[in-house]
């Protein structure tokens, strides 16, 4: 027993100051919510340590033996050491165009290794491109043996969005590099005005949004959706009509973790501030993206009994495809208690209904797709009625009606049926009478 202690103590420090590094967390203290521990947030931790060589282990190692910190034997200390390194990079940079180029230069300078001034391999742009994608999980680099062109894996708004771009351009800047494969975040379409400057359109007008009729419950039973988790937070909430599938994130403790506790700036907000346009380049988007989150997962199961009830038999499911599951998730959707209660944000407010606009700022549109959806299907059978409980006033008047009237026509059934039992029976007792007299008054005469 004593023997792996060593070990243990290993990788949990390990996590911690990964932990530390992505959420910039300090002290030792491994939240910055304190509603949270590292057991809650060990399966996100454990995913991060093993992405660096579940999907593609070759992504990774050429930035790491790049730089000096590959390690053959450890390859989970290998990652965090990078991780470390260019978050601390990420967080002392001050200058808005700071390339992928130059965070791979003062990591091999911090490494004790001499700056190459010369065009850098392919395959160490693509690593560290991919790191971005991993630590912010907005985007995957599924293919990383091209030498000329990179690809990304994320669902995008298409208003720029090449499917790939040719390796030299990494060398640019970091925000226009990433906000050149499209829009990752659920933010308002982007138009260009007359001055070619990119605007944000003014928001249309708002709908509520009601627990009783935006939930699993109904979308699942009432409107035949099926429900897939994803590992990117860019594809939450993303509806596709074709295939009648929602896409949900499942860590949501990656956005409690990034919510603000003082002024410490986490890495996807430091990645983020090089990303967005000026009026959005500070951390407050950020934070309000991730509070909608949070509350979205209330919004769709945990504020319905019949939600929560599907939900904790989904875990089985999530389990099986994943190994592990967020507690933070089992909290938000199997539980019937607050959101306050969980997570430790005054600015997130659970409600019985929602405003679209207000309360849903980033995924307004997402939402309301998902509403608008639900609203136009038709009930089709019994079953379905049973289940569609998106006006629960009209829900309870059509089944008192059901019963009142069903009842009422299974009463004159029954007593048609039984007049025309009590007429059969008397049919025949009038024949056998008038048989009788007839047969007495023929003896008679």
């Amino acid at each position: 027993m004593a023997s792996r202690n060593p070990i243990n103590n290993t990788a949990v420090l390990r996590q911690r100051r990964l932990a530390e590094s992505l959420f910039s967390l300090k002290d030792g203290s491994v939240m910055k919510q304190p509603l949270l521990d590292l057991d809650q947030i060990q399966p996100l931790i454990e995913f991060f340590e093993t992405s660096f060589q579940k999907d593609d282990p070759e992504l990774y190692h050429p930035v790491q033996e790049y730089c000096g910190i590959a390690n053959e034997a450890d390859v989970h200390e290998a990652a965090v050491q990078l991780v470390e390194i260019v978050a601390d990079i990420m967080r002392q940079n001050t200058d808005r165009q700071i390339s992928i180029d130059k965070v791979i230069r003062e990591v091999s300078e911090r490494k004790g290794l001499s700056i190459n001034r010369d065009a850098l391999p392919a395959a160490v742009r693509q690593g560290m491109f991919g790191l971005f994608g991993l630590v912010t999980l907005l985007y995957t680099v599924p293919d990383s043996t091209s030498t000329t062109h990179i690809s990304i894996s994320a669902p995008r708004y298409p208003f720029v969005a090449p499917e790939k771009k040719i390796i030299e351009d990494l060398a640019g800047p970091l925000g226009e590099l990433i906000g050149s494969f499209g829009q990752f975040t659920p933010l308002p379409r982007r138009k260009e005005s007359n001055s070619g400057l990119r605007e944000w359109p003014k928001a249309p007008k708002s709908q509520v949004l009601s627990t009783s009729v935006v939930n699993i419950d109904v979308l699942i039973k009432v409107s035949k959706i099926h429900v897939v988790w994803s590992d990117l937070l860019s594809a939450h909430l993303l509806f596709d009509r074709t295939l009648r599938t929602l896409t949900l994130f499942r860590f949501p403790s990656f956005c409690a973790l990034n919510l603000p506790q003082g002024k410490e700036m986490t890495l996807f907000d430091r990645i983020m501030d090089d990303w967005s346009d000026v009026e959005y380049s500070n951390a407050k988007a950020n934070h309000s993206l991730f509070r909608e989150t949070l509350l979205s997962y209330r919004l769709l199961v945990g504020q319905n009994p019949r939600s929560r009830a599907w939900f904790k038999k989904e875990t089985k499911n999530i389990k099986m495809l994943h190994a592990s599951i967020d507690p933070l998730l089992v909290q938000l959707c199997g539980e019937k208690r607050s959101l306050s209660s969980l997570v430790s944000d005054d600015r997130i407010q659970e409600q019985a209904y929602y405003d679209s606009n207000t309360d849903f700022g980033f995924y307004k549109g997402r939402l309301e797709e998902l509403e608008e959806y639900i609203s136009a299907r038709k009930v089709r059978n019994i079953k379905e009625l049973w289940y569609d409980r998106r006006d629960p006033g009209q829900w309870v008047l059509v089944w008192v009606f059901l019963i009142v009237g069903g009842a009422a026509v299974f009463l004159s059934i029954v007593q048609v049926a039984l007049a025309a039992a009590q007429l059969a029976y008397s049919v025949p007792s009038r024949s056998s009478t008038l048989y009788r007299g007839s047969s007495e008054a023929l003896l008679r005469w």
